[in-house]
């Protein structure tokens, strides 16, 4: 019997069904994790104790911990004993067993004004926080697997008060010329460093920008340079902080350069300073948006008041809005918010504008719920961010050449039908009807020029189509507003629209649209079909790949390893009409599967090829 006494008790003490989670249990020494204390209040009910973001006592919740061991099996509370003010029931945290796959903590409630949640665990270890943690190591492990692509580099432009980097990141296509010079956007975001959501997000627009997402996202790269900085508060991302830097510093009030706290935020002065040697260097900044997170149950965001800057600047700023409201459905253009001096002086909008007349937004995603009652994912933020990359392409290239459909293109040949469209919510001024207004088609070279009368296509929807097409044909004699554009040659067309609410170009009436380019070859066949396709295969040094183009265009065609990863790129840049040629020599490249890719234009064409040695 006192042998069978001693075993029971020996399972009752060792078995995990009775091991039970303790504050012993709990541990926050690790990246960007935070608390201040945990204590047990009883079985399985733990007290924690957020962290103080610094000496000015500023709290706003962020806590990121980890249970060690016991998890499994067990049904554990926790209080939050000193919660800020906006915190509450609805801000509901996430938890993860492999700090990859993240899952919602949705049992929450108050009580005696402290927050309360809980949750039945299926392993034994599992990480807690606020929201979907995103930390140094992160960036740099997304910046180094991203410069894989030759669009995409990044440098170091300062240091933050503890001595880490600050990467500045740049994404364009320097083989793409477009004639009337490129725009610019820059992107910053996490200054606030409990504000993960925008790294989500920021991370898929990087990705969509070099081709690495859905297809088509590198095609803006070839007229538009984006400048992007992923993490501004670099120690806070690290270290676990709020909302400050490591010197107690809101860096989202310092951007004037009178700033009360000069010398103590060196995250500021390196992204400010960048962003003036570019202006300085000669270069225009057309778009900034400054990505932020917040306690509010629906997404939104600030834009410069009417009355800070004019109404011009602000109608462009409203176009911007009702863009991403177009292509996201988590936002609602009159839900952003007017910001001035009297809300805060030093913000970065308001700082940049005023030295720089910068058009700026100061984007507001919520740490946890959609205004639909859904709470988002990683996947949700990371759709959103492509969401954000067509919305700024609409903005910056309001006008294009498309299909009778309203789908873009961007080369023409003789005998095809050629319509625009333009997005332009500044035209929409007329509730009770269908605005209308006319472009200007000109052929480039042979000189000749046609109207095109525009018209909405719903009534209140700034969108634009052309009411009738025009139809190209190769004729040297001009016949201007007769319905045909005449080219010459390969010829270029551009389009031009009057838009005198547009502040982005002050005193600039007419902007182009994207150019096509037009030929009449007959030594070719009339209908060509766009192909790809690679010879020996399976091959064993090199390999011939042959492509046929239908019409000349911007062509691409890379090589990626089996993980997906860009190898190299064999043929980039404009190709004329017909067949071309171009040898993979692979002595450097390990046996195996490739995948090649054609980009031409708007269509992909894709195979596989096995490297056998």
């Amino acid at each position: 019997m006192k042998l069978f006494n001693a075993l029971f008790l020996t399972l009752l003490i060792y078995s995990p069904s009775f091991a039970q989670v303790t504050a012993d249990d709990i541990s926050y020494d690790f990246e960007c994790a935070s608390l201040q204390s945990a204590s047990t209040v009883d079985t399985n009910h733990i007290n924690l104790t957020l962290r103080l973001d610094d000496q000015h006592g500023d709290l706003y919740g962020w806590y990121y911990f980890k249970i060690d061991r016991n998890a499994s099996g067990q049904t554990v509370t926790f209080c939050i004993t000193n919660r800020d003010g906006w915190m509450n029931q609805n801000h509901k945290p996430v938890g993860s067993y492999d700090n990859e796959n993240w899952f919602r903590i949705h049992d929450t409630w108050m009580s005696n004004n402290d927050m309360y949640f809980r949750h039945t665990f299926d392993e034994d270890s599992a990480r807690i926080a606020l929201t979907f943690p995103y930390t140094y190591t992160d960036l740099f492990n997304d910046l180094d697997s991203l410069s894989a692509s030759p669009y995409f580099s990044y440098e170091i432009i300062g240091q933050s008060v503890n001595g880490r980097d600050i990467p500045l990141v740049t994404i364009e296509d320097p083989n793409a010329a477009y004639p009337y010079g490129k725009k610019c956007a820059w992107l910053t975001s996490r200054q606030h460093p409990m504000e993960t959501p925008p790294s989500f997000m920021l991370k898929a627009m990087m990705k969509h920008l070099i081709g690495w997402g859905a297809p088509g996202g590198e095609k803006l790269l070839d007229k538009t340079v984006f400048k992007i900085v992923p993490v501004i508060n670099v120690d806070g991302a690290a270290e676990g902080f709020s909302r400050h830097n490591a010197n107690g510093i809101n860096l989202n009030r310092n951007w004037c350069y009178d700033s009360t706290y000069t010398g103590e935020e060196p995250e500021v002065e390196a992204v400010h300073r960048a962003i003036d040697e570019w202006i300085y260097a000669g270069n225009e900044v057309h778009f900034l948006d400054d990505f932020h997170a917040a306690p509010d149950l629906y997404d939104f965001g600030y834009r410069i008041s009417e009355s800070f800057s004019d109404p011009q600047y602000y109608e462009d700023e409203e176009t911007f809005l009702k863009s991403l409201e177009r292509w996201n459905p988590h936002q609602h253009w009159n839900d952003w918010r007017d910001l001035d001096h009297g809300y805060a002086r030093g913000i970065i909008i308001l700082a940049l504008y005023t030295q720089h007349g910068l058009m700026g937004l100061s984007n507001e995603h919520s740490w946890s719920r959609r205004g639909s009652g859904n709470y988002h994912t990683i996947e949700d933020l990371m759709d959103e961010g492509e969401d954000y990359i067509k919305a700024i392409d609409e903005y910056l290239f309001p006008a294009k050449f498309c299909d009778s459909y309203g789908q873009e293109i961007d080369t023409v040949r003789v005998g095809d039908e050629v319509h625009m469209i333009v997005i332009d919510f500044d035209e929409n001024h007329d509730p009770n009807g269908w605005e209308r207004f006319n472009c200007r088609v000109s052929a480039e070279f042979s000189g000749d020029s046609e109207l095109i009368s525009m018209r909405e296509t719903g009534q209140s929807t700034g969108i634009f189509l052309s009411l009738d097409h025009l139809s190209v044909i190769n004729d040297p004699d001009n016949h201007p507003n007769n319905g045909l554009i005449e080219i010459s040659g390969n010829d270029n067309l551009i389009g031009y629209y009057r838009d005198s609410n547009f502040p982005q170009n002050y005193g600039v009436d007419y902007i182009p649209a994207l150019i096509a380019t037009s030929v009449d070859d007959p030594g070719l066949p009339e209908n060509l079909e766009v192909t790809v396709n690679a010879y020996p295969n399976p091959f064993n040094a090199s390999t011939n790949f042959n492509c046929c183009l239908p019409s000349p265009k911007n062509i691409k065609l890379d090589i990626f390893n089996i993980r997906g990863q860009l190898v190299t790129t064999l043929m980039q840049g404009f190709h004329e009409r017909g067949n071309h040629s171009v040898i993979w020599k692979a002595d450097g490249f390990t046996s195996g599967l490739y995948f090649y890719r054609l980009k031409y234009g708007d269509q992909y064409r894709t195979g596989r090829v096995s490297l056998i040695k």
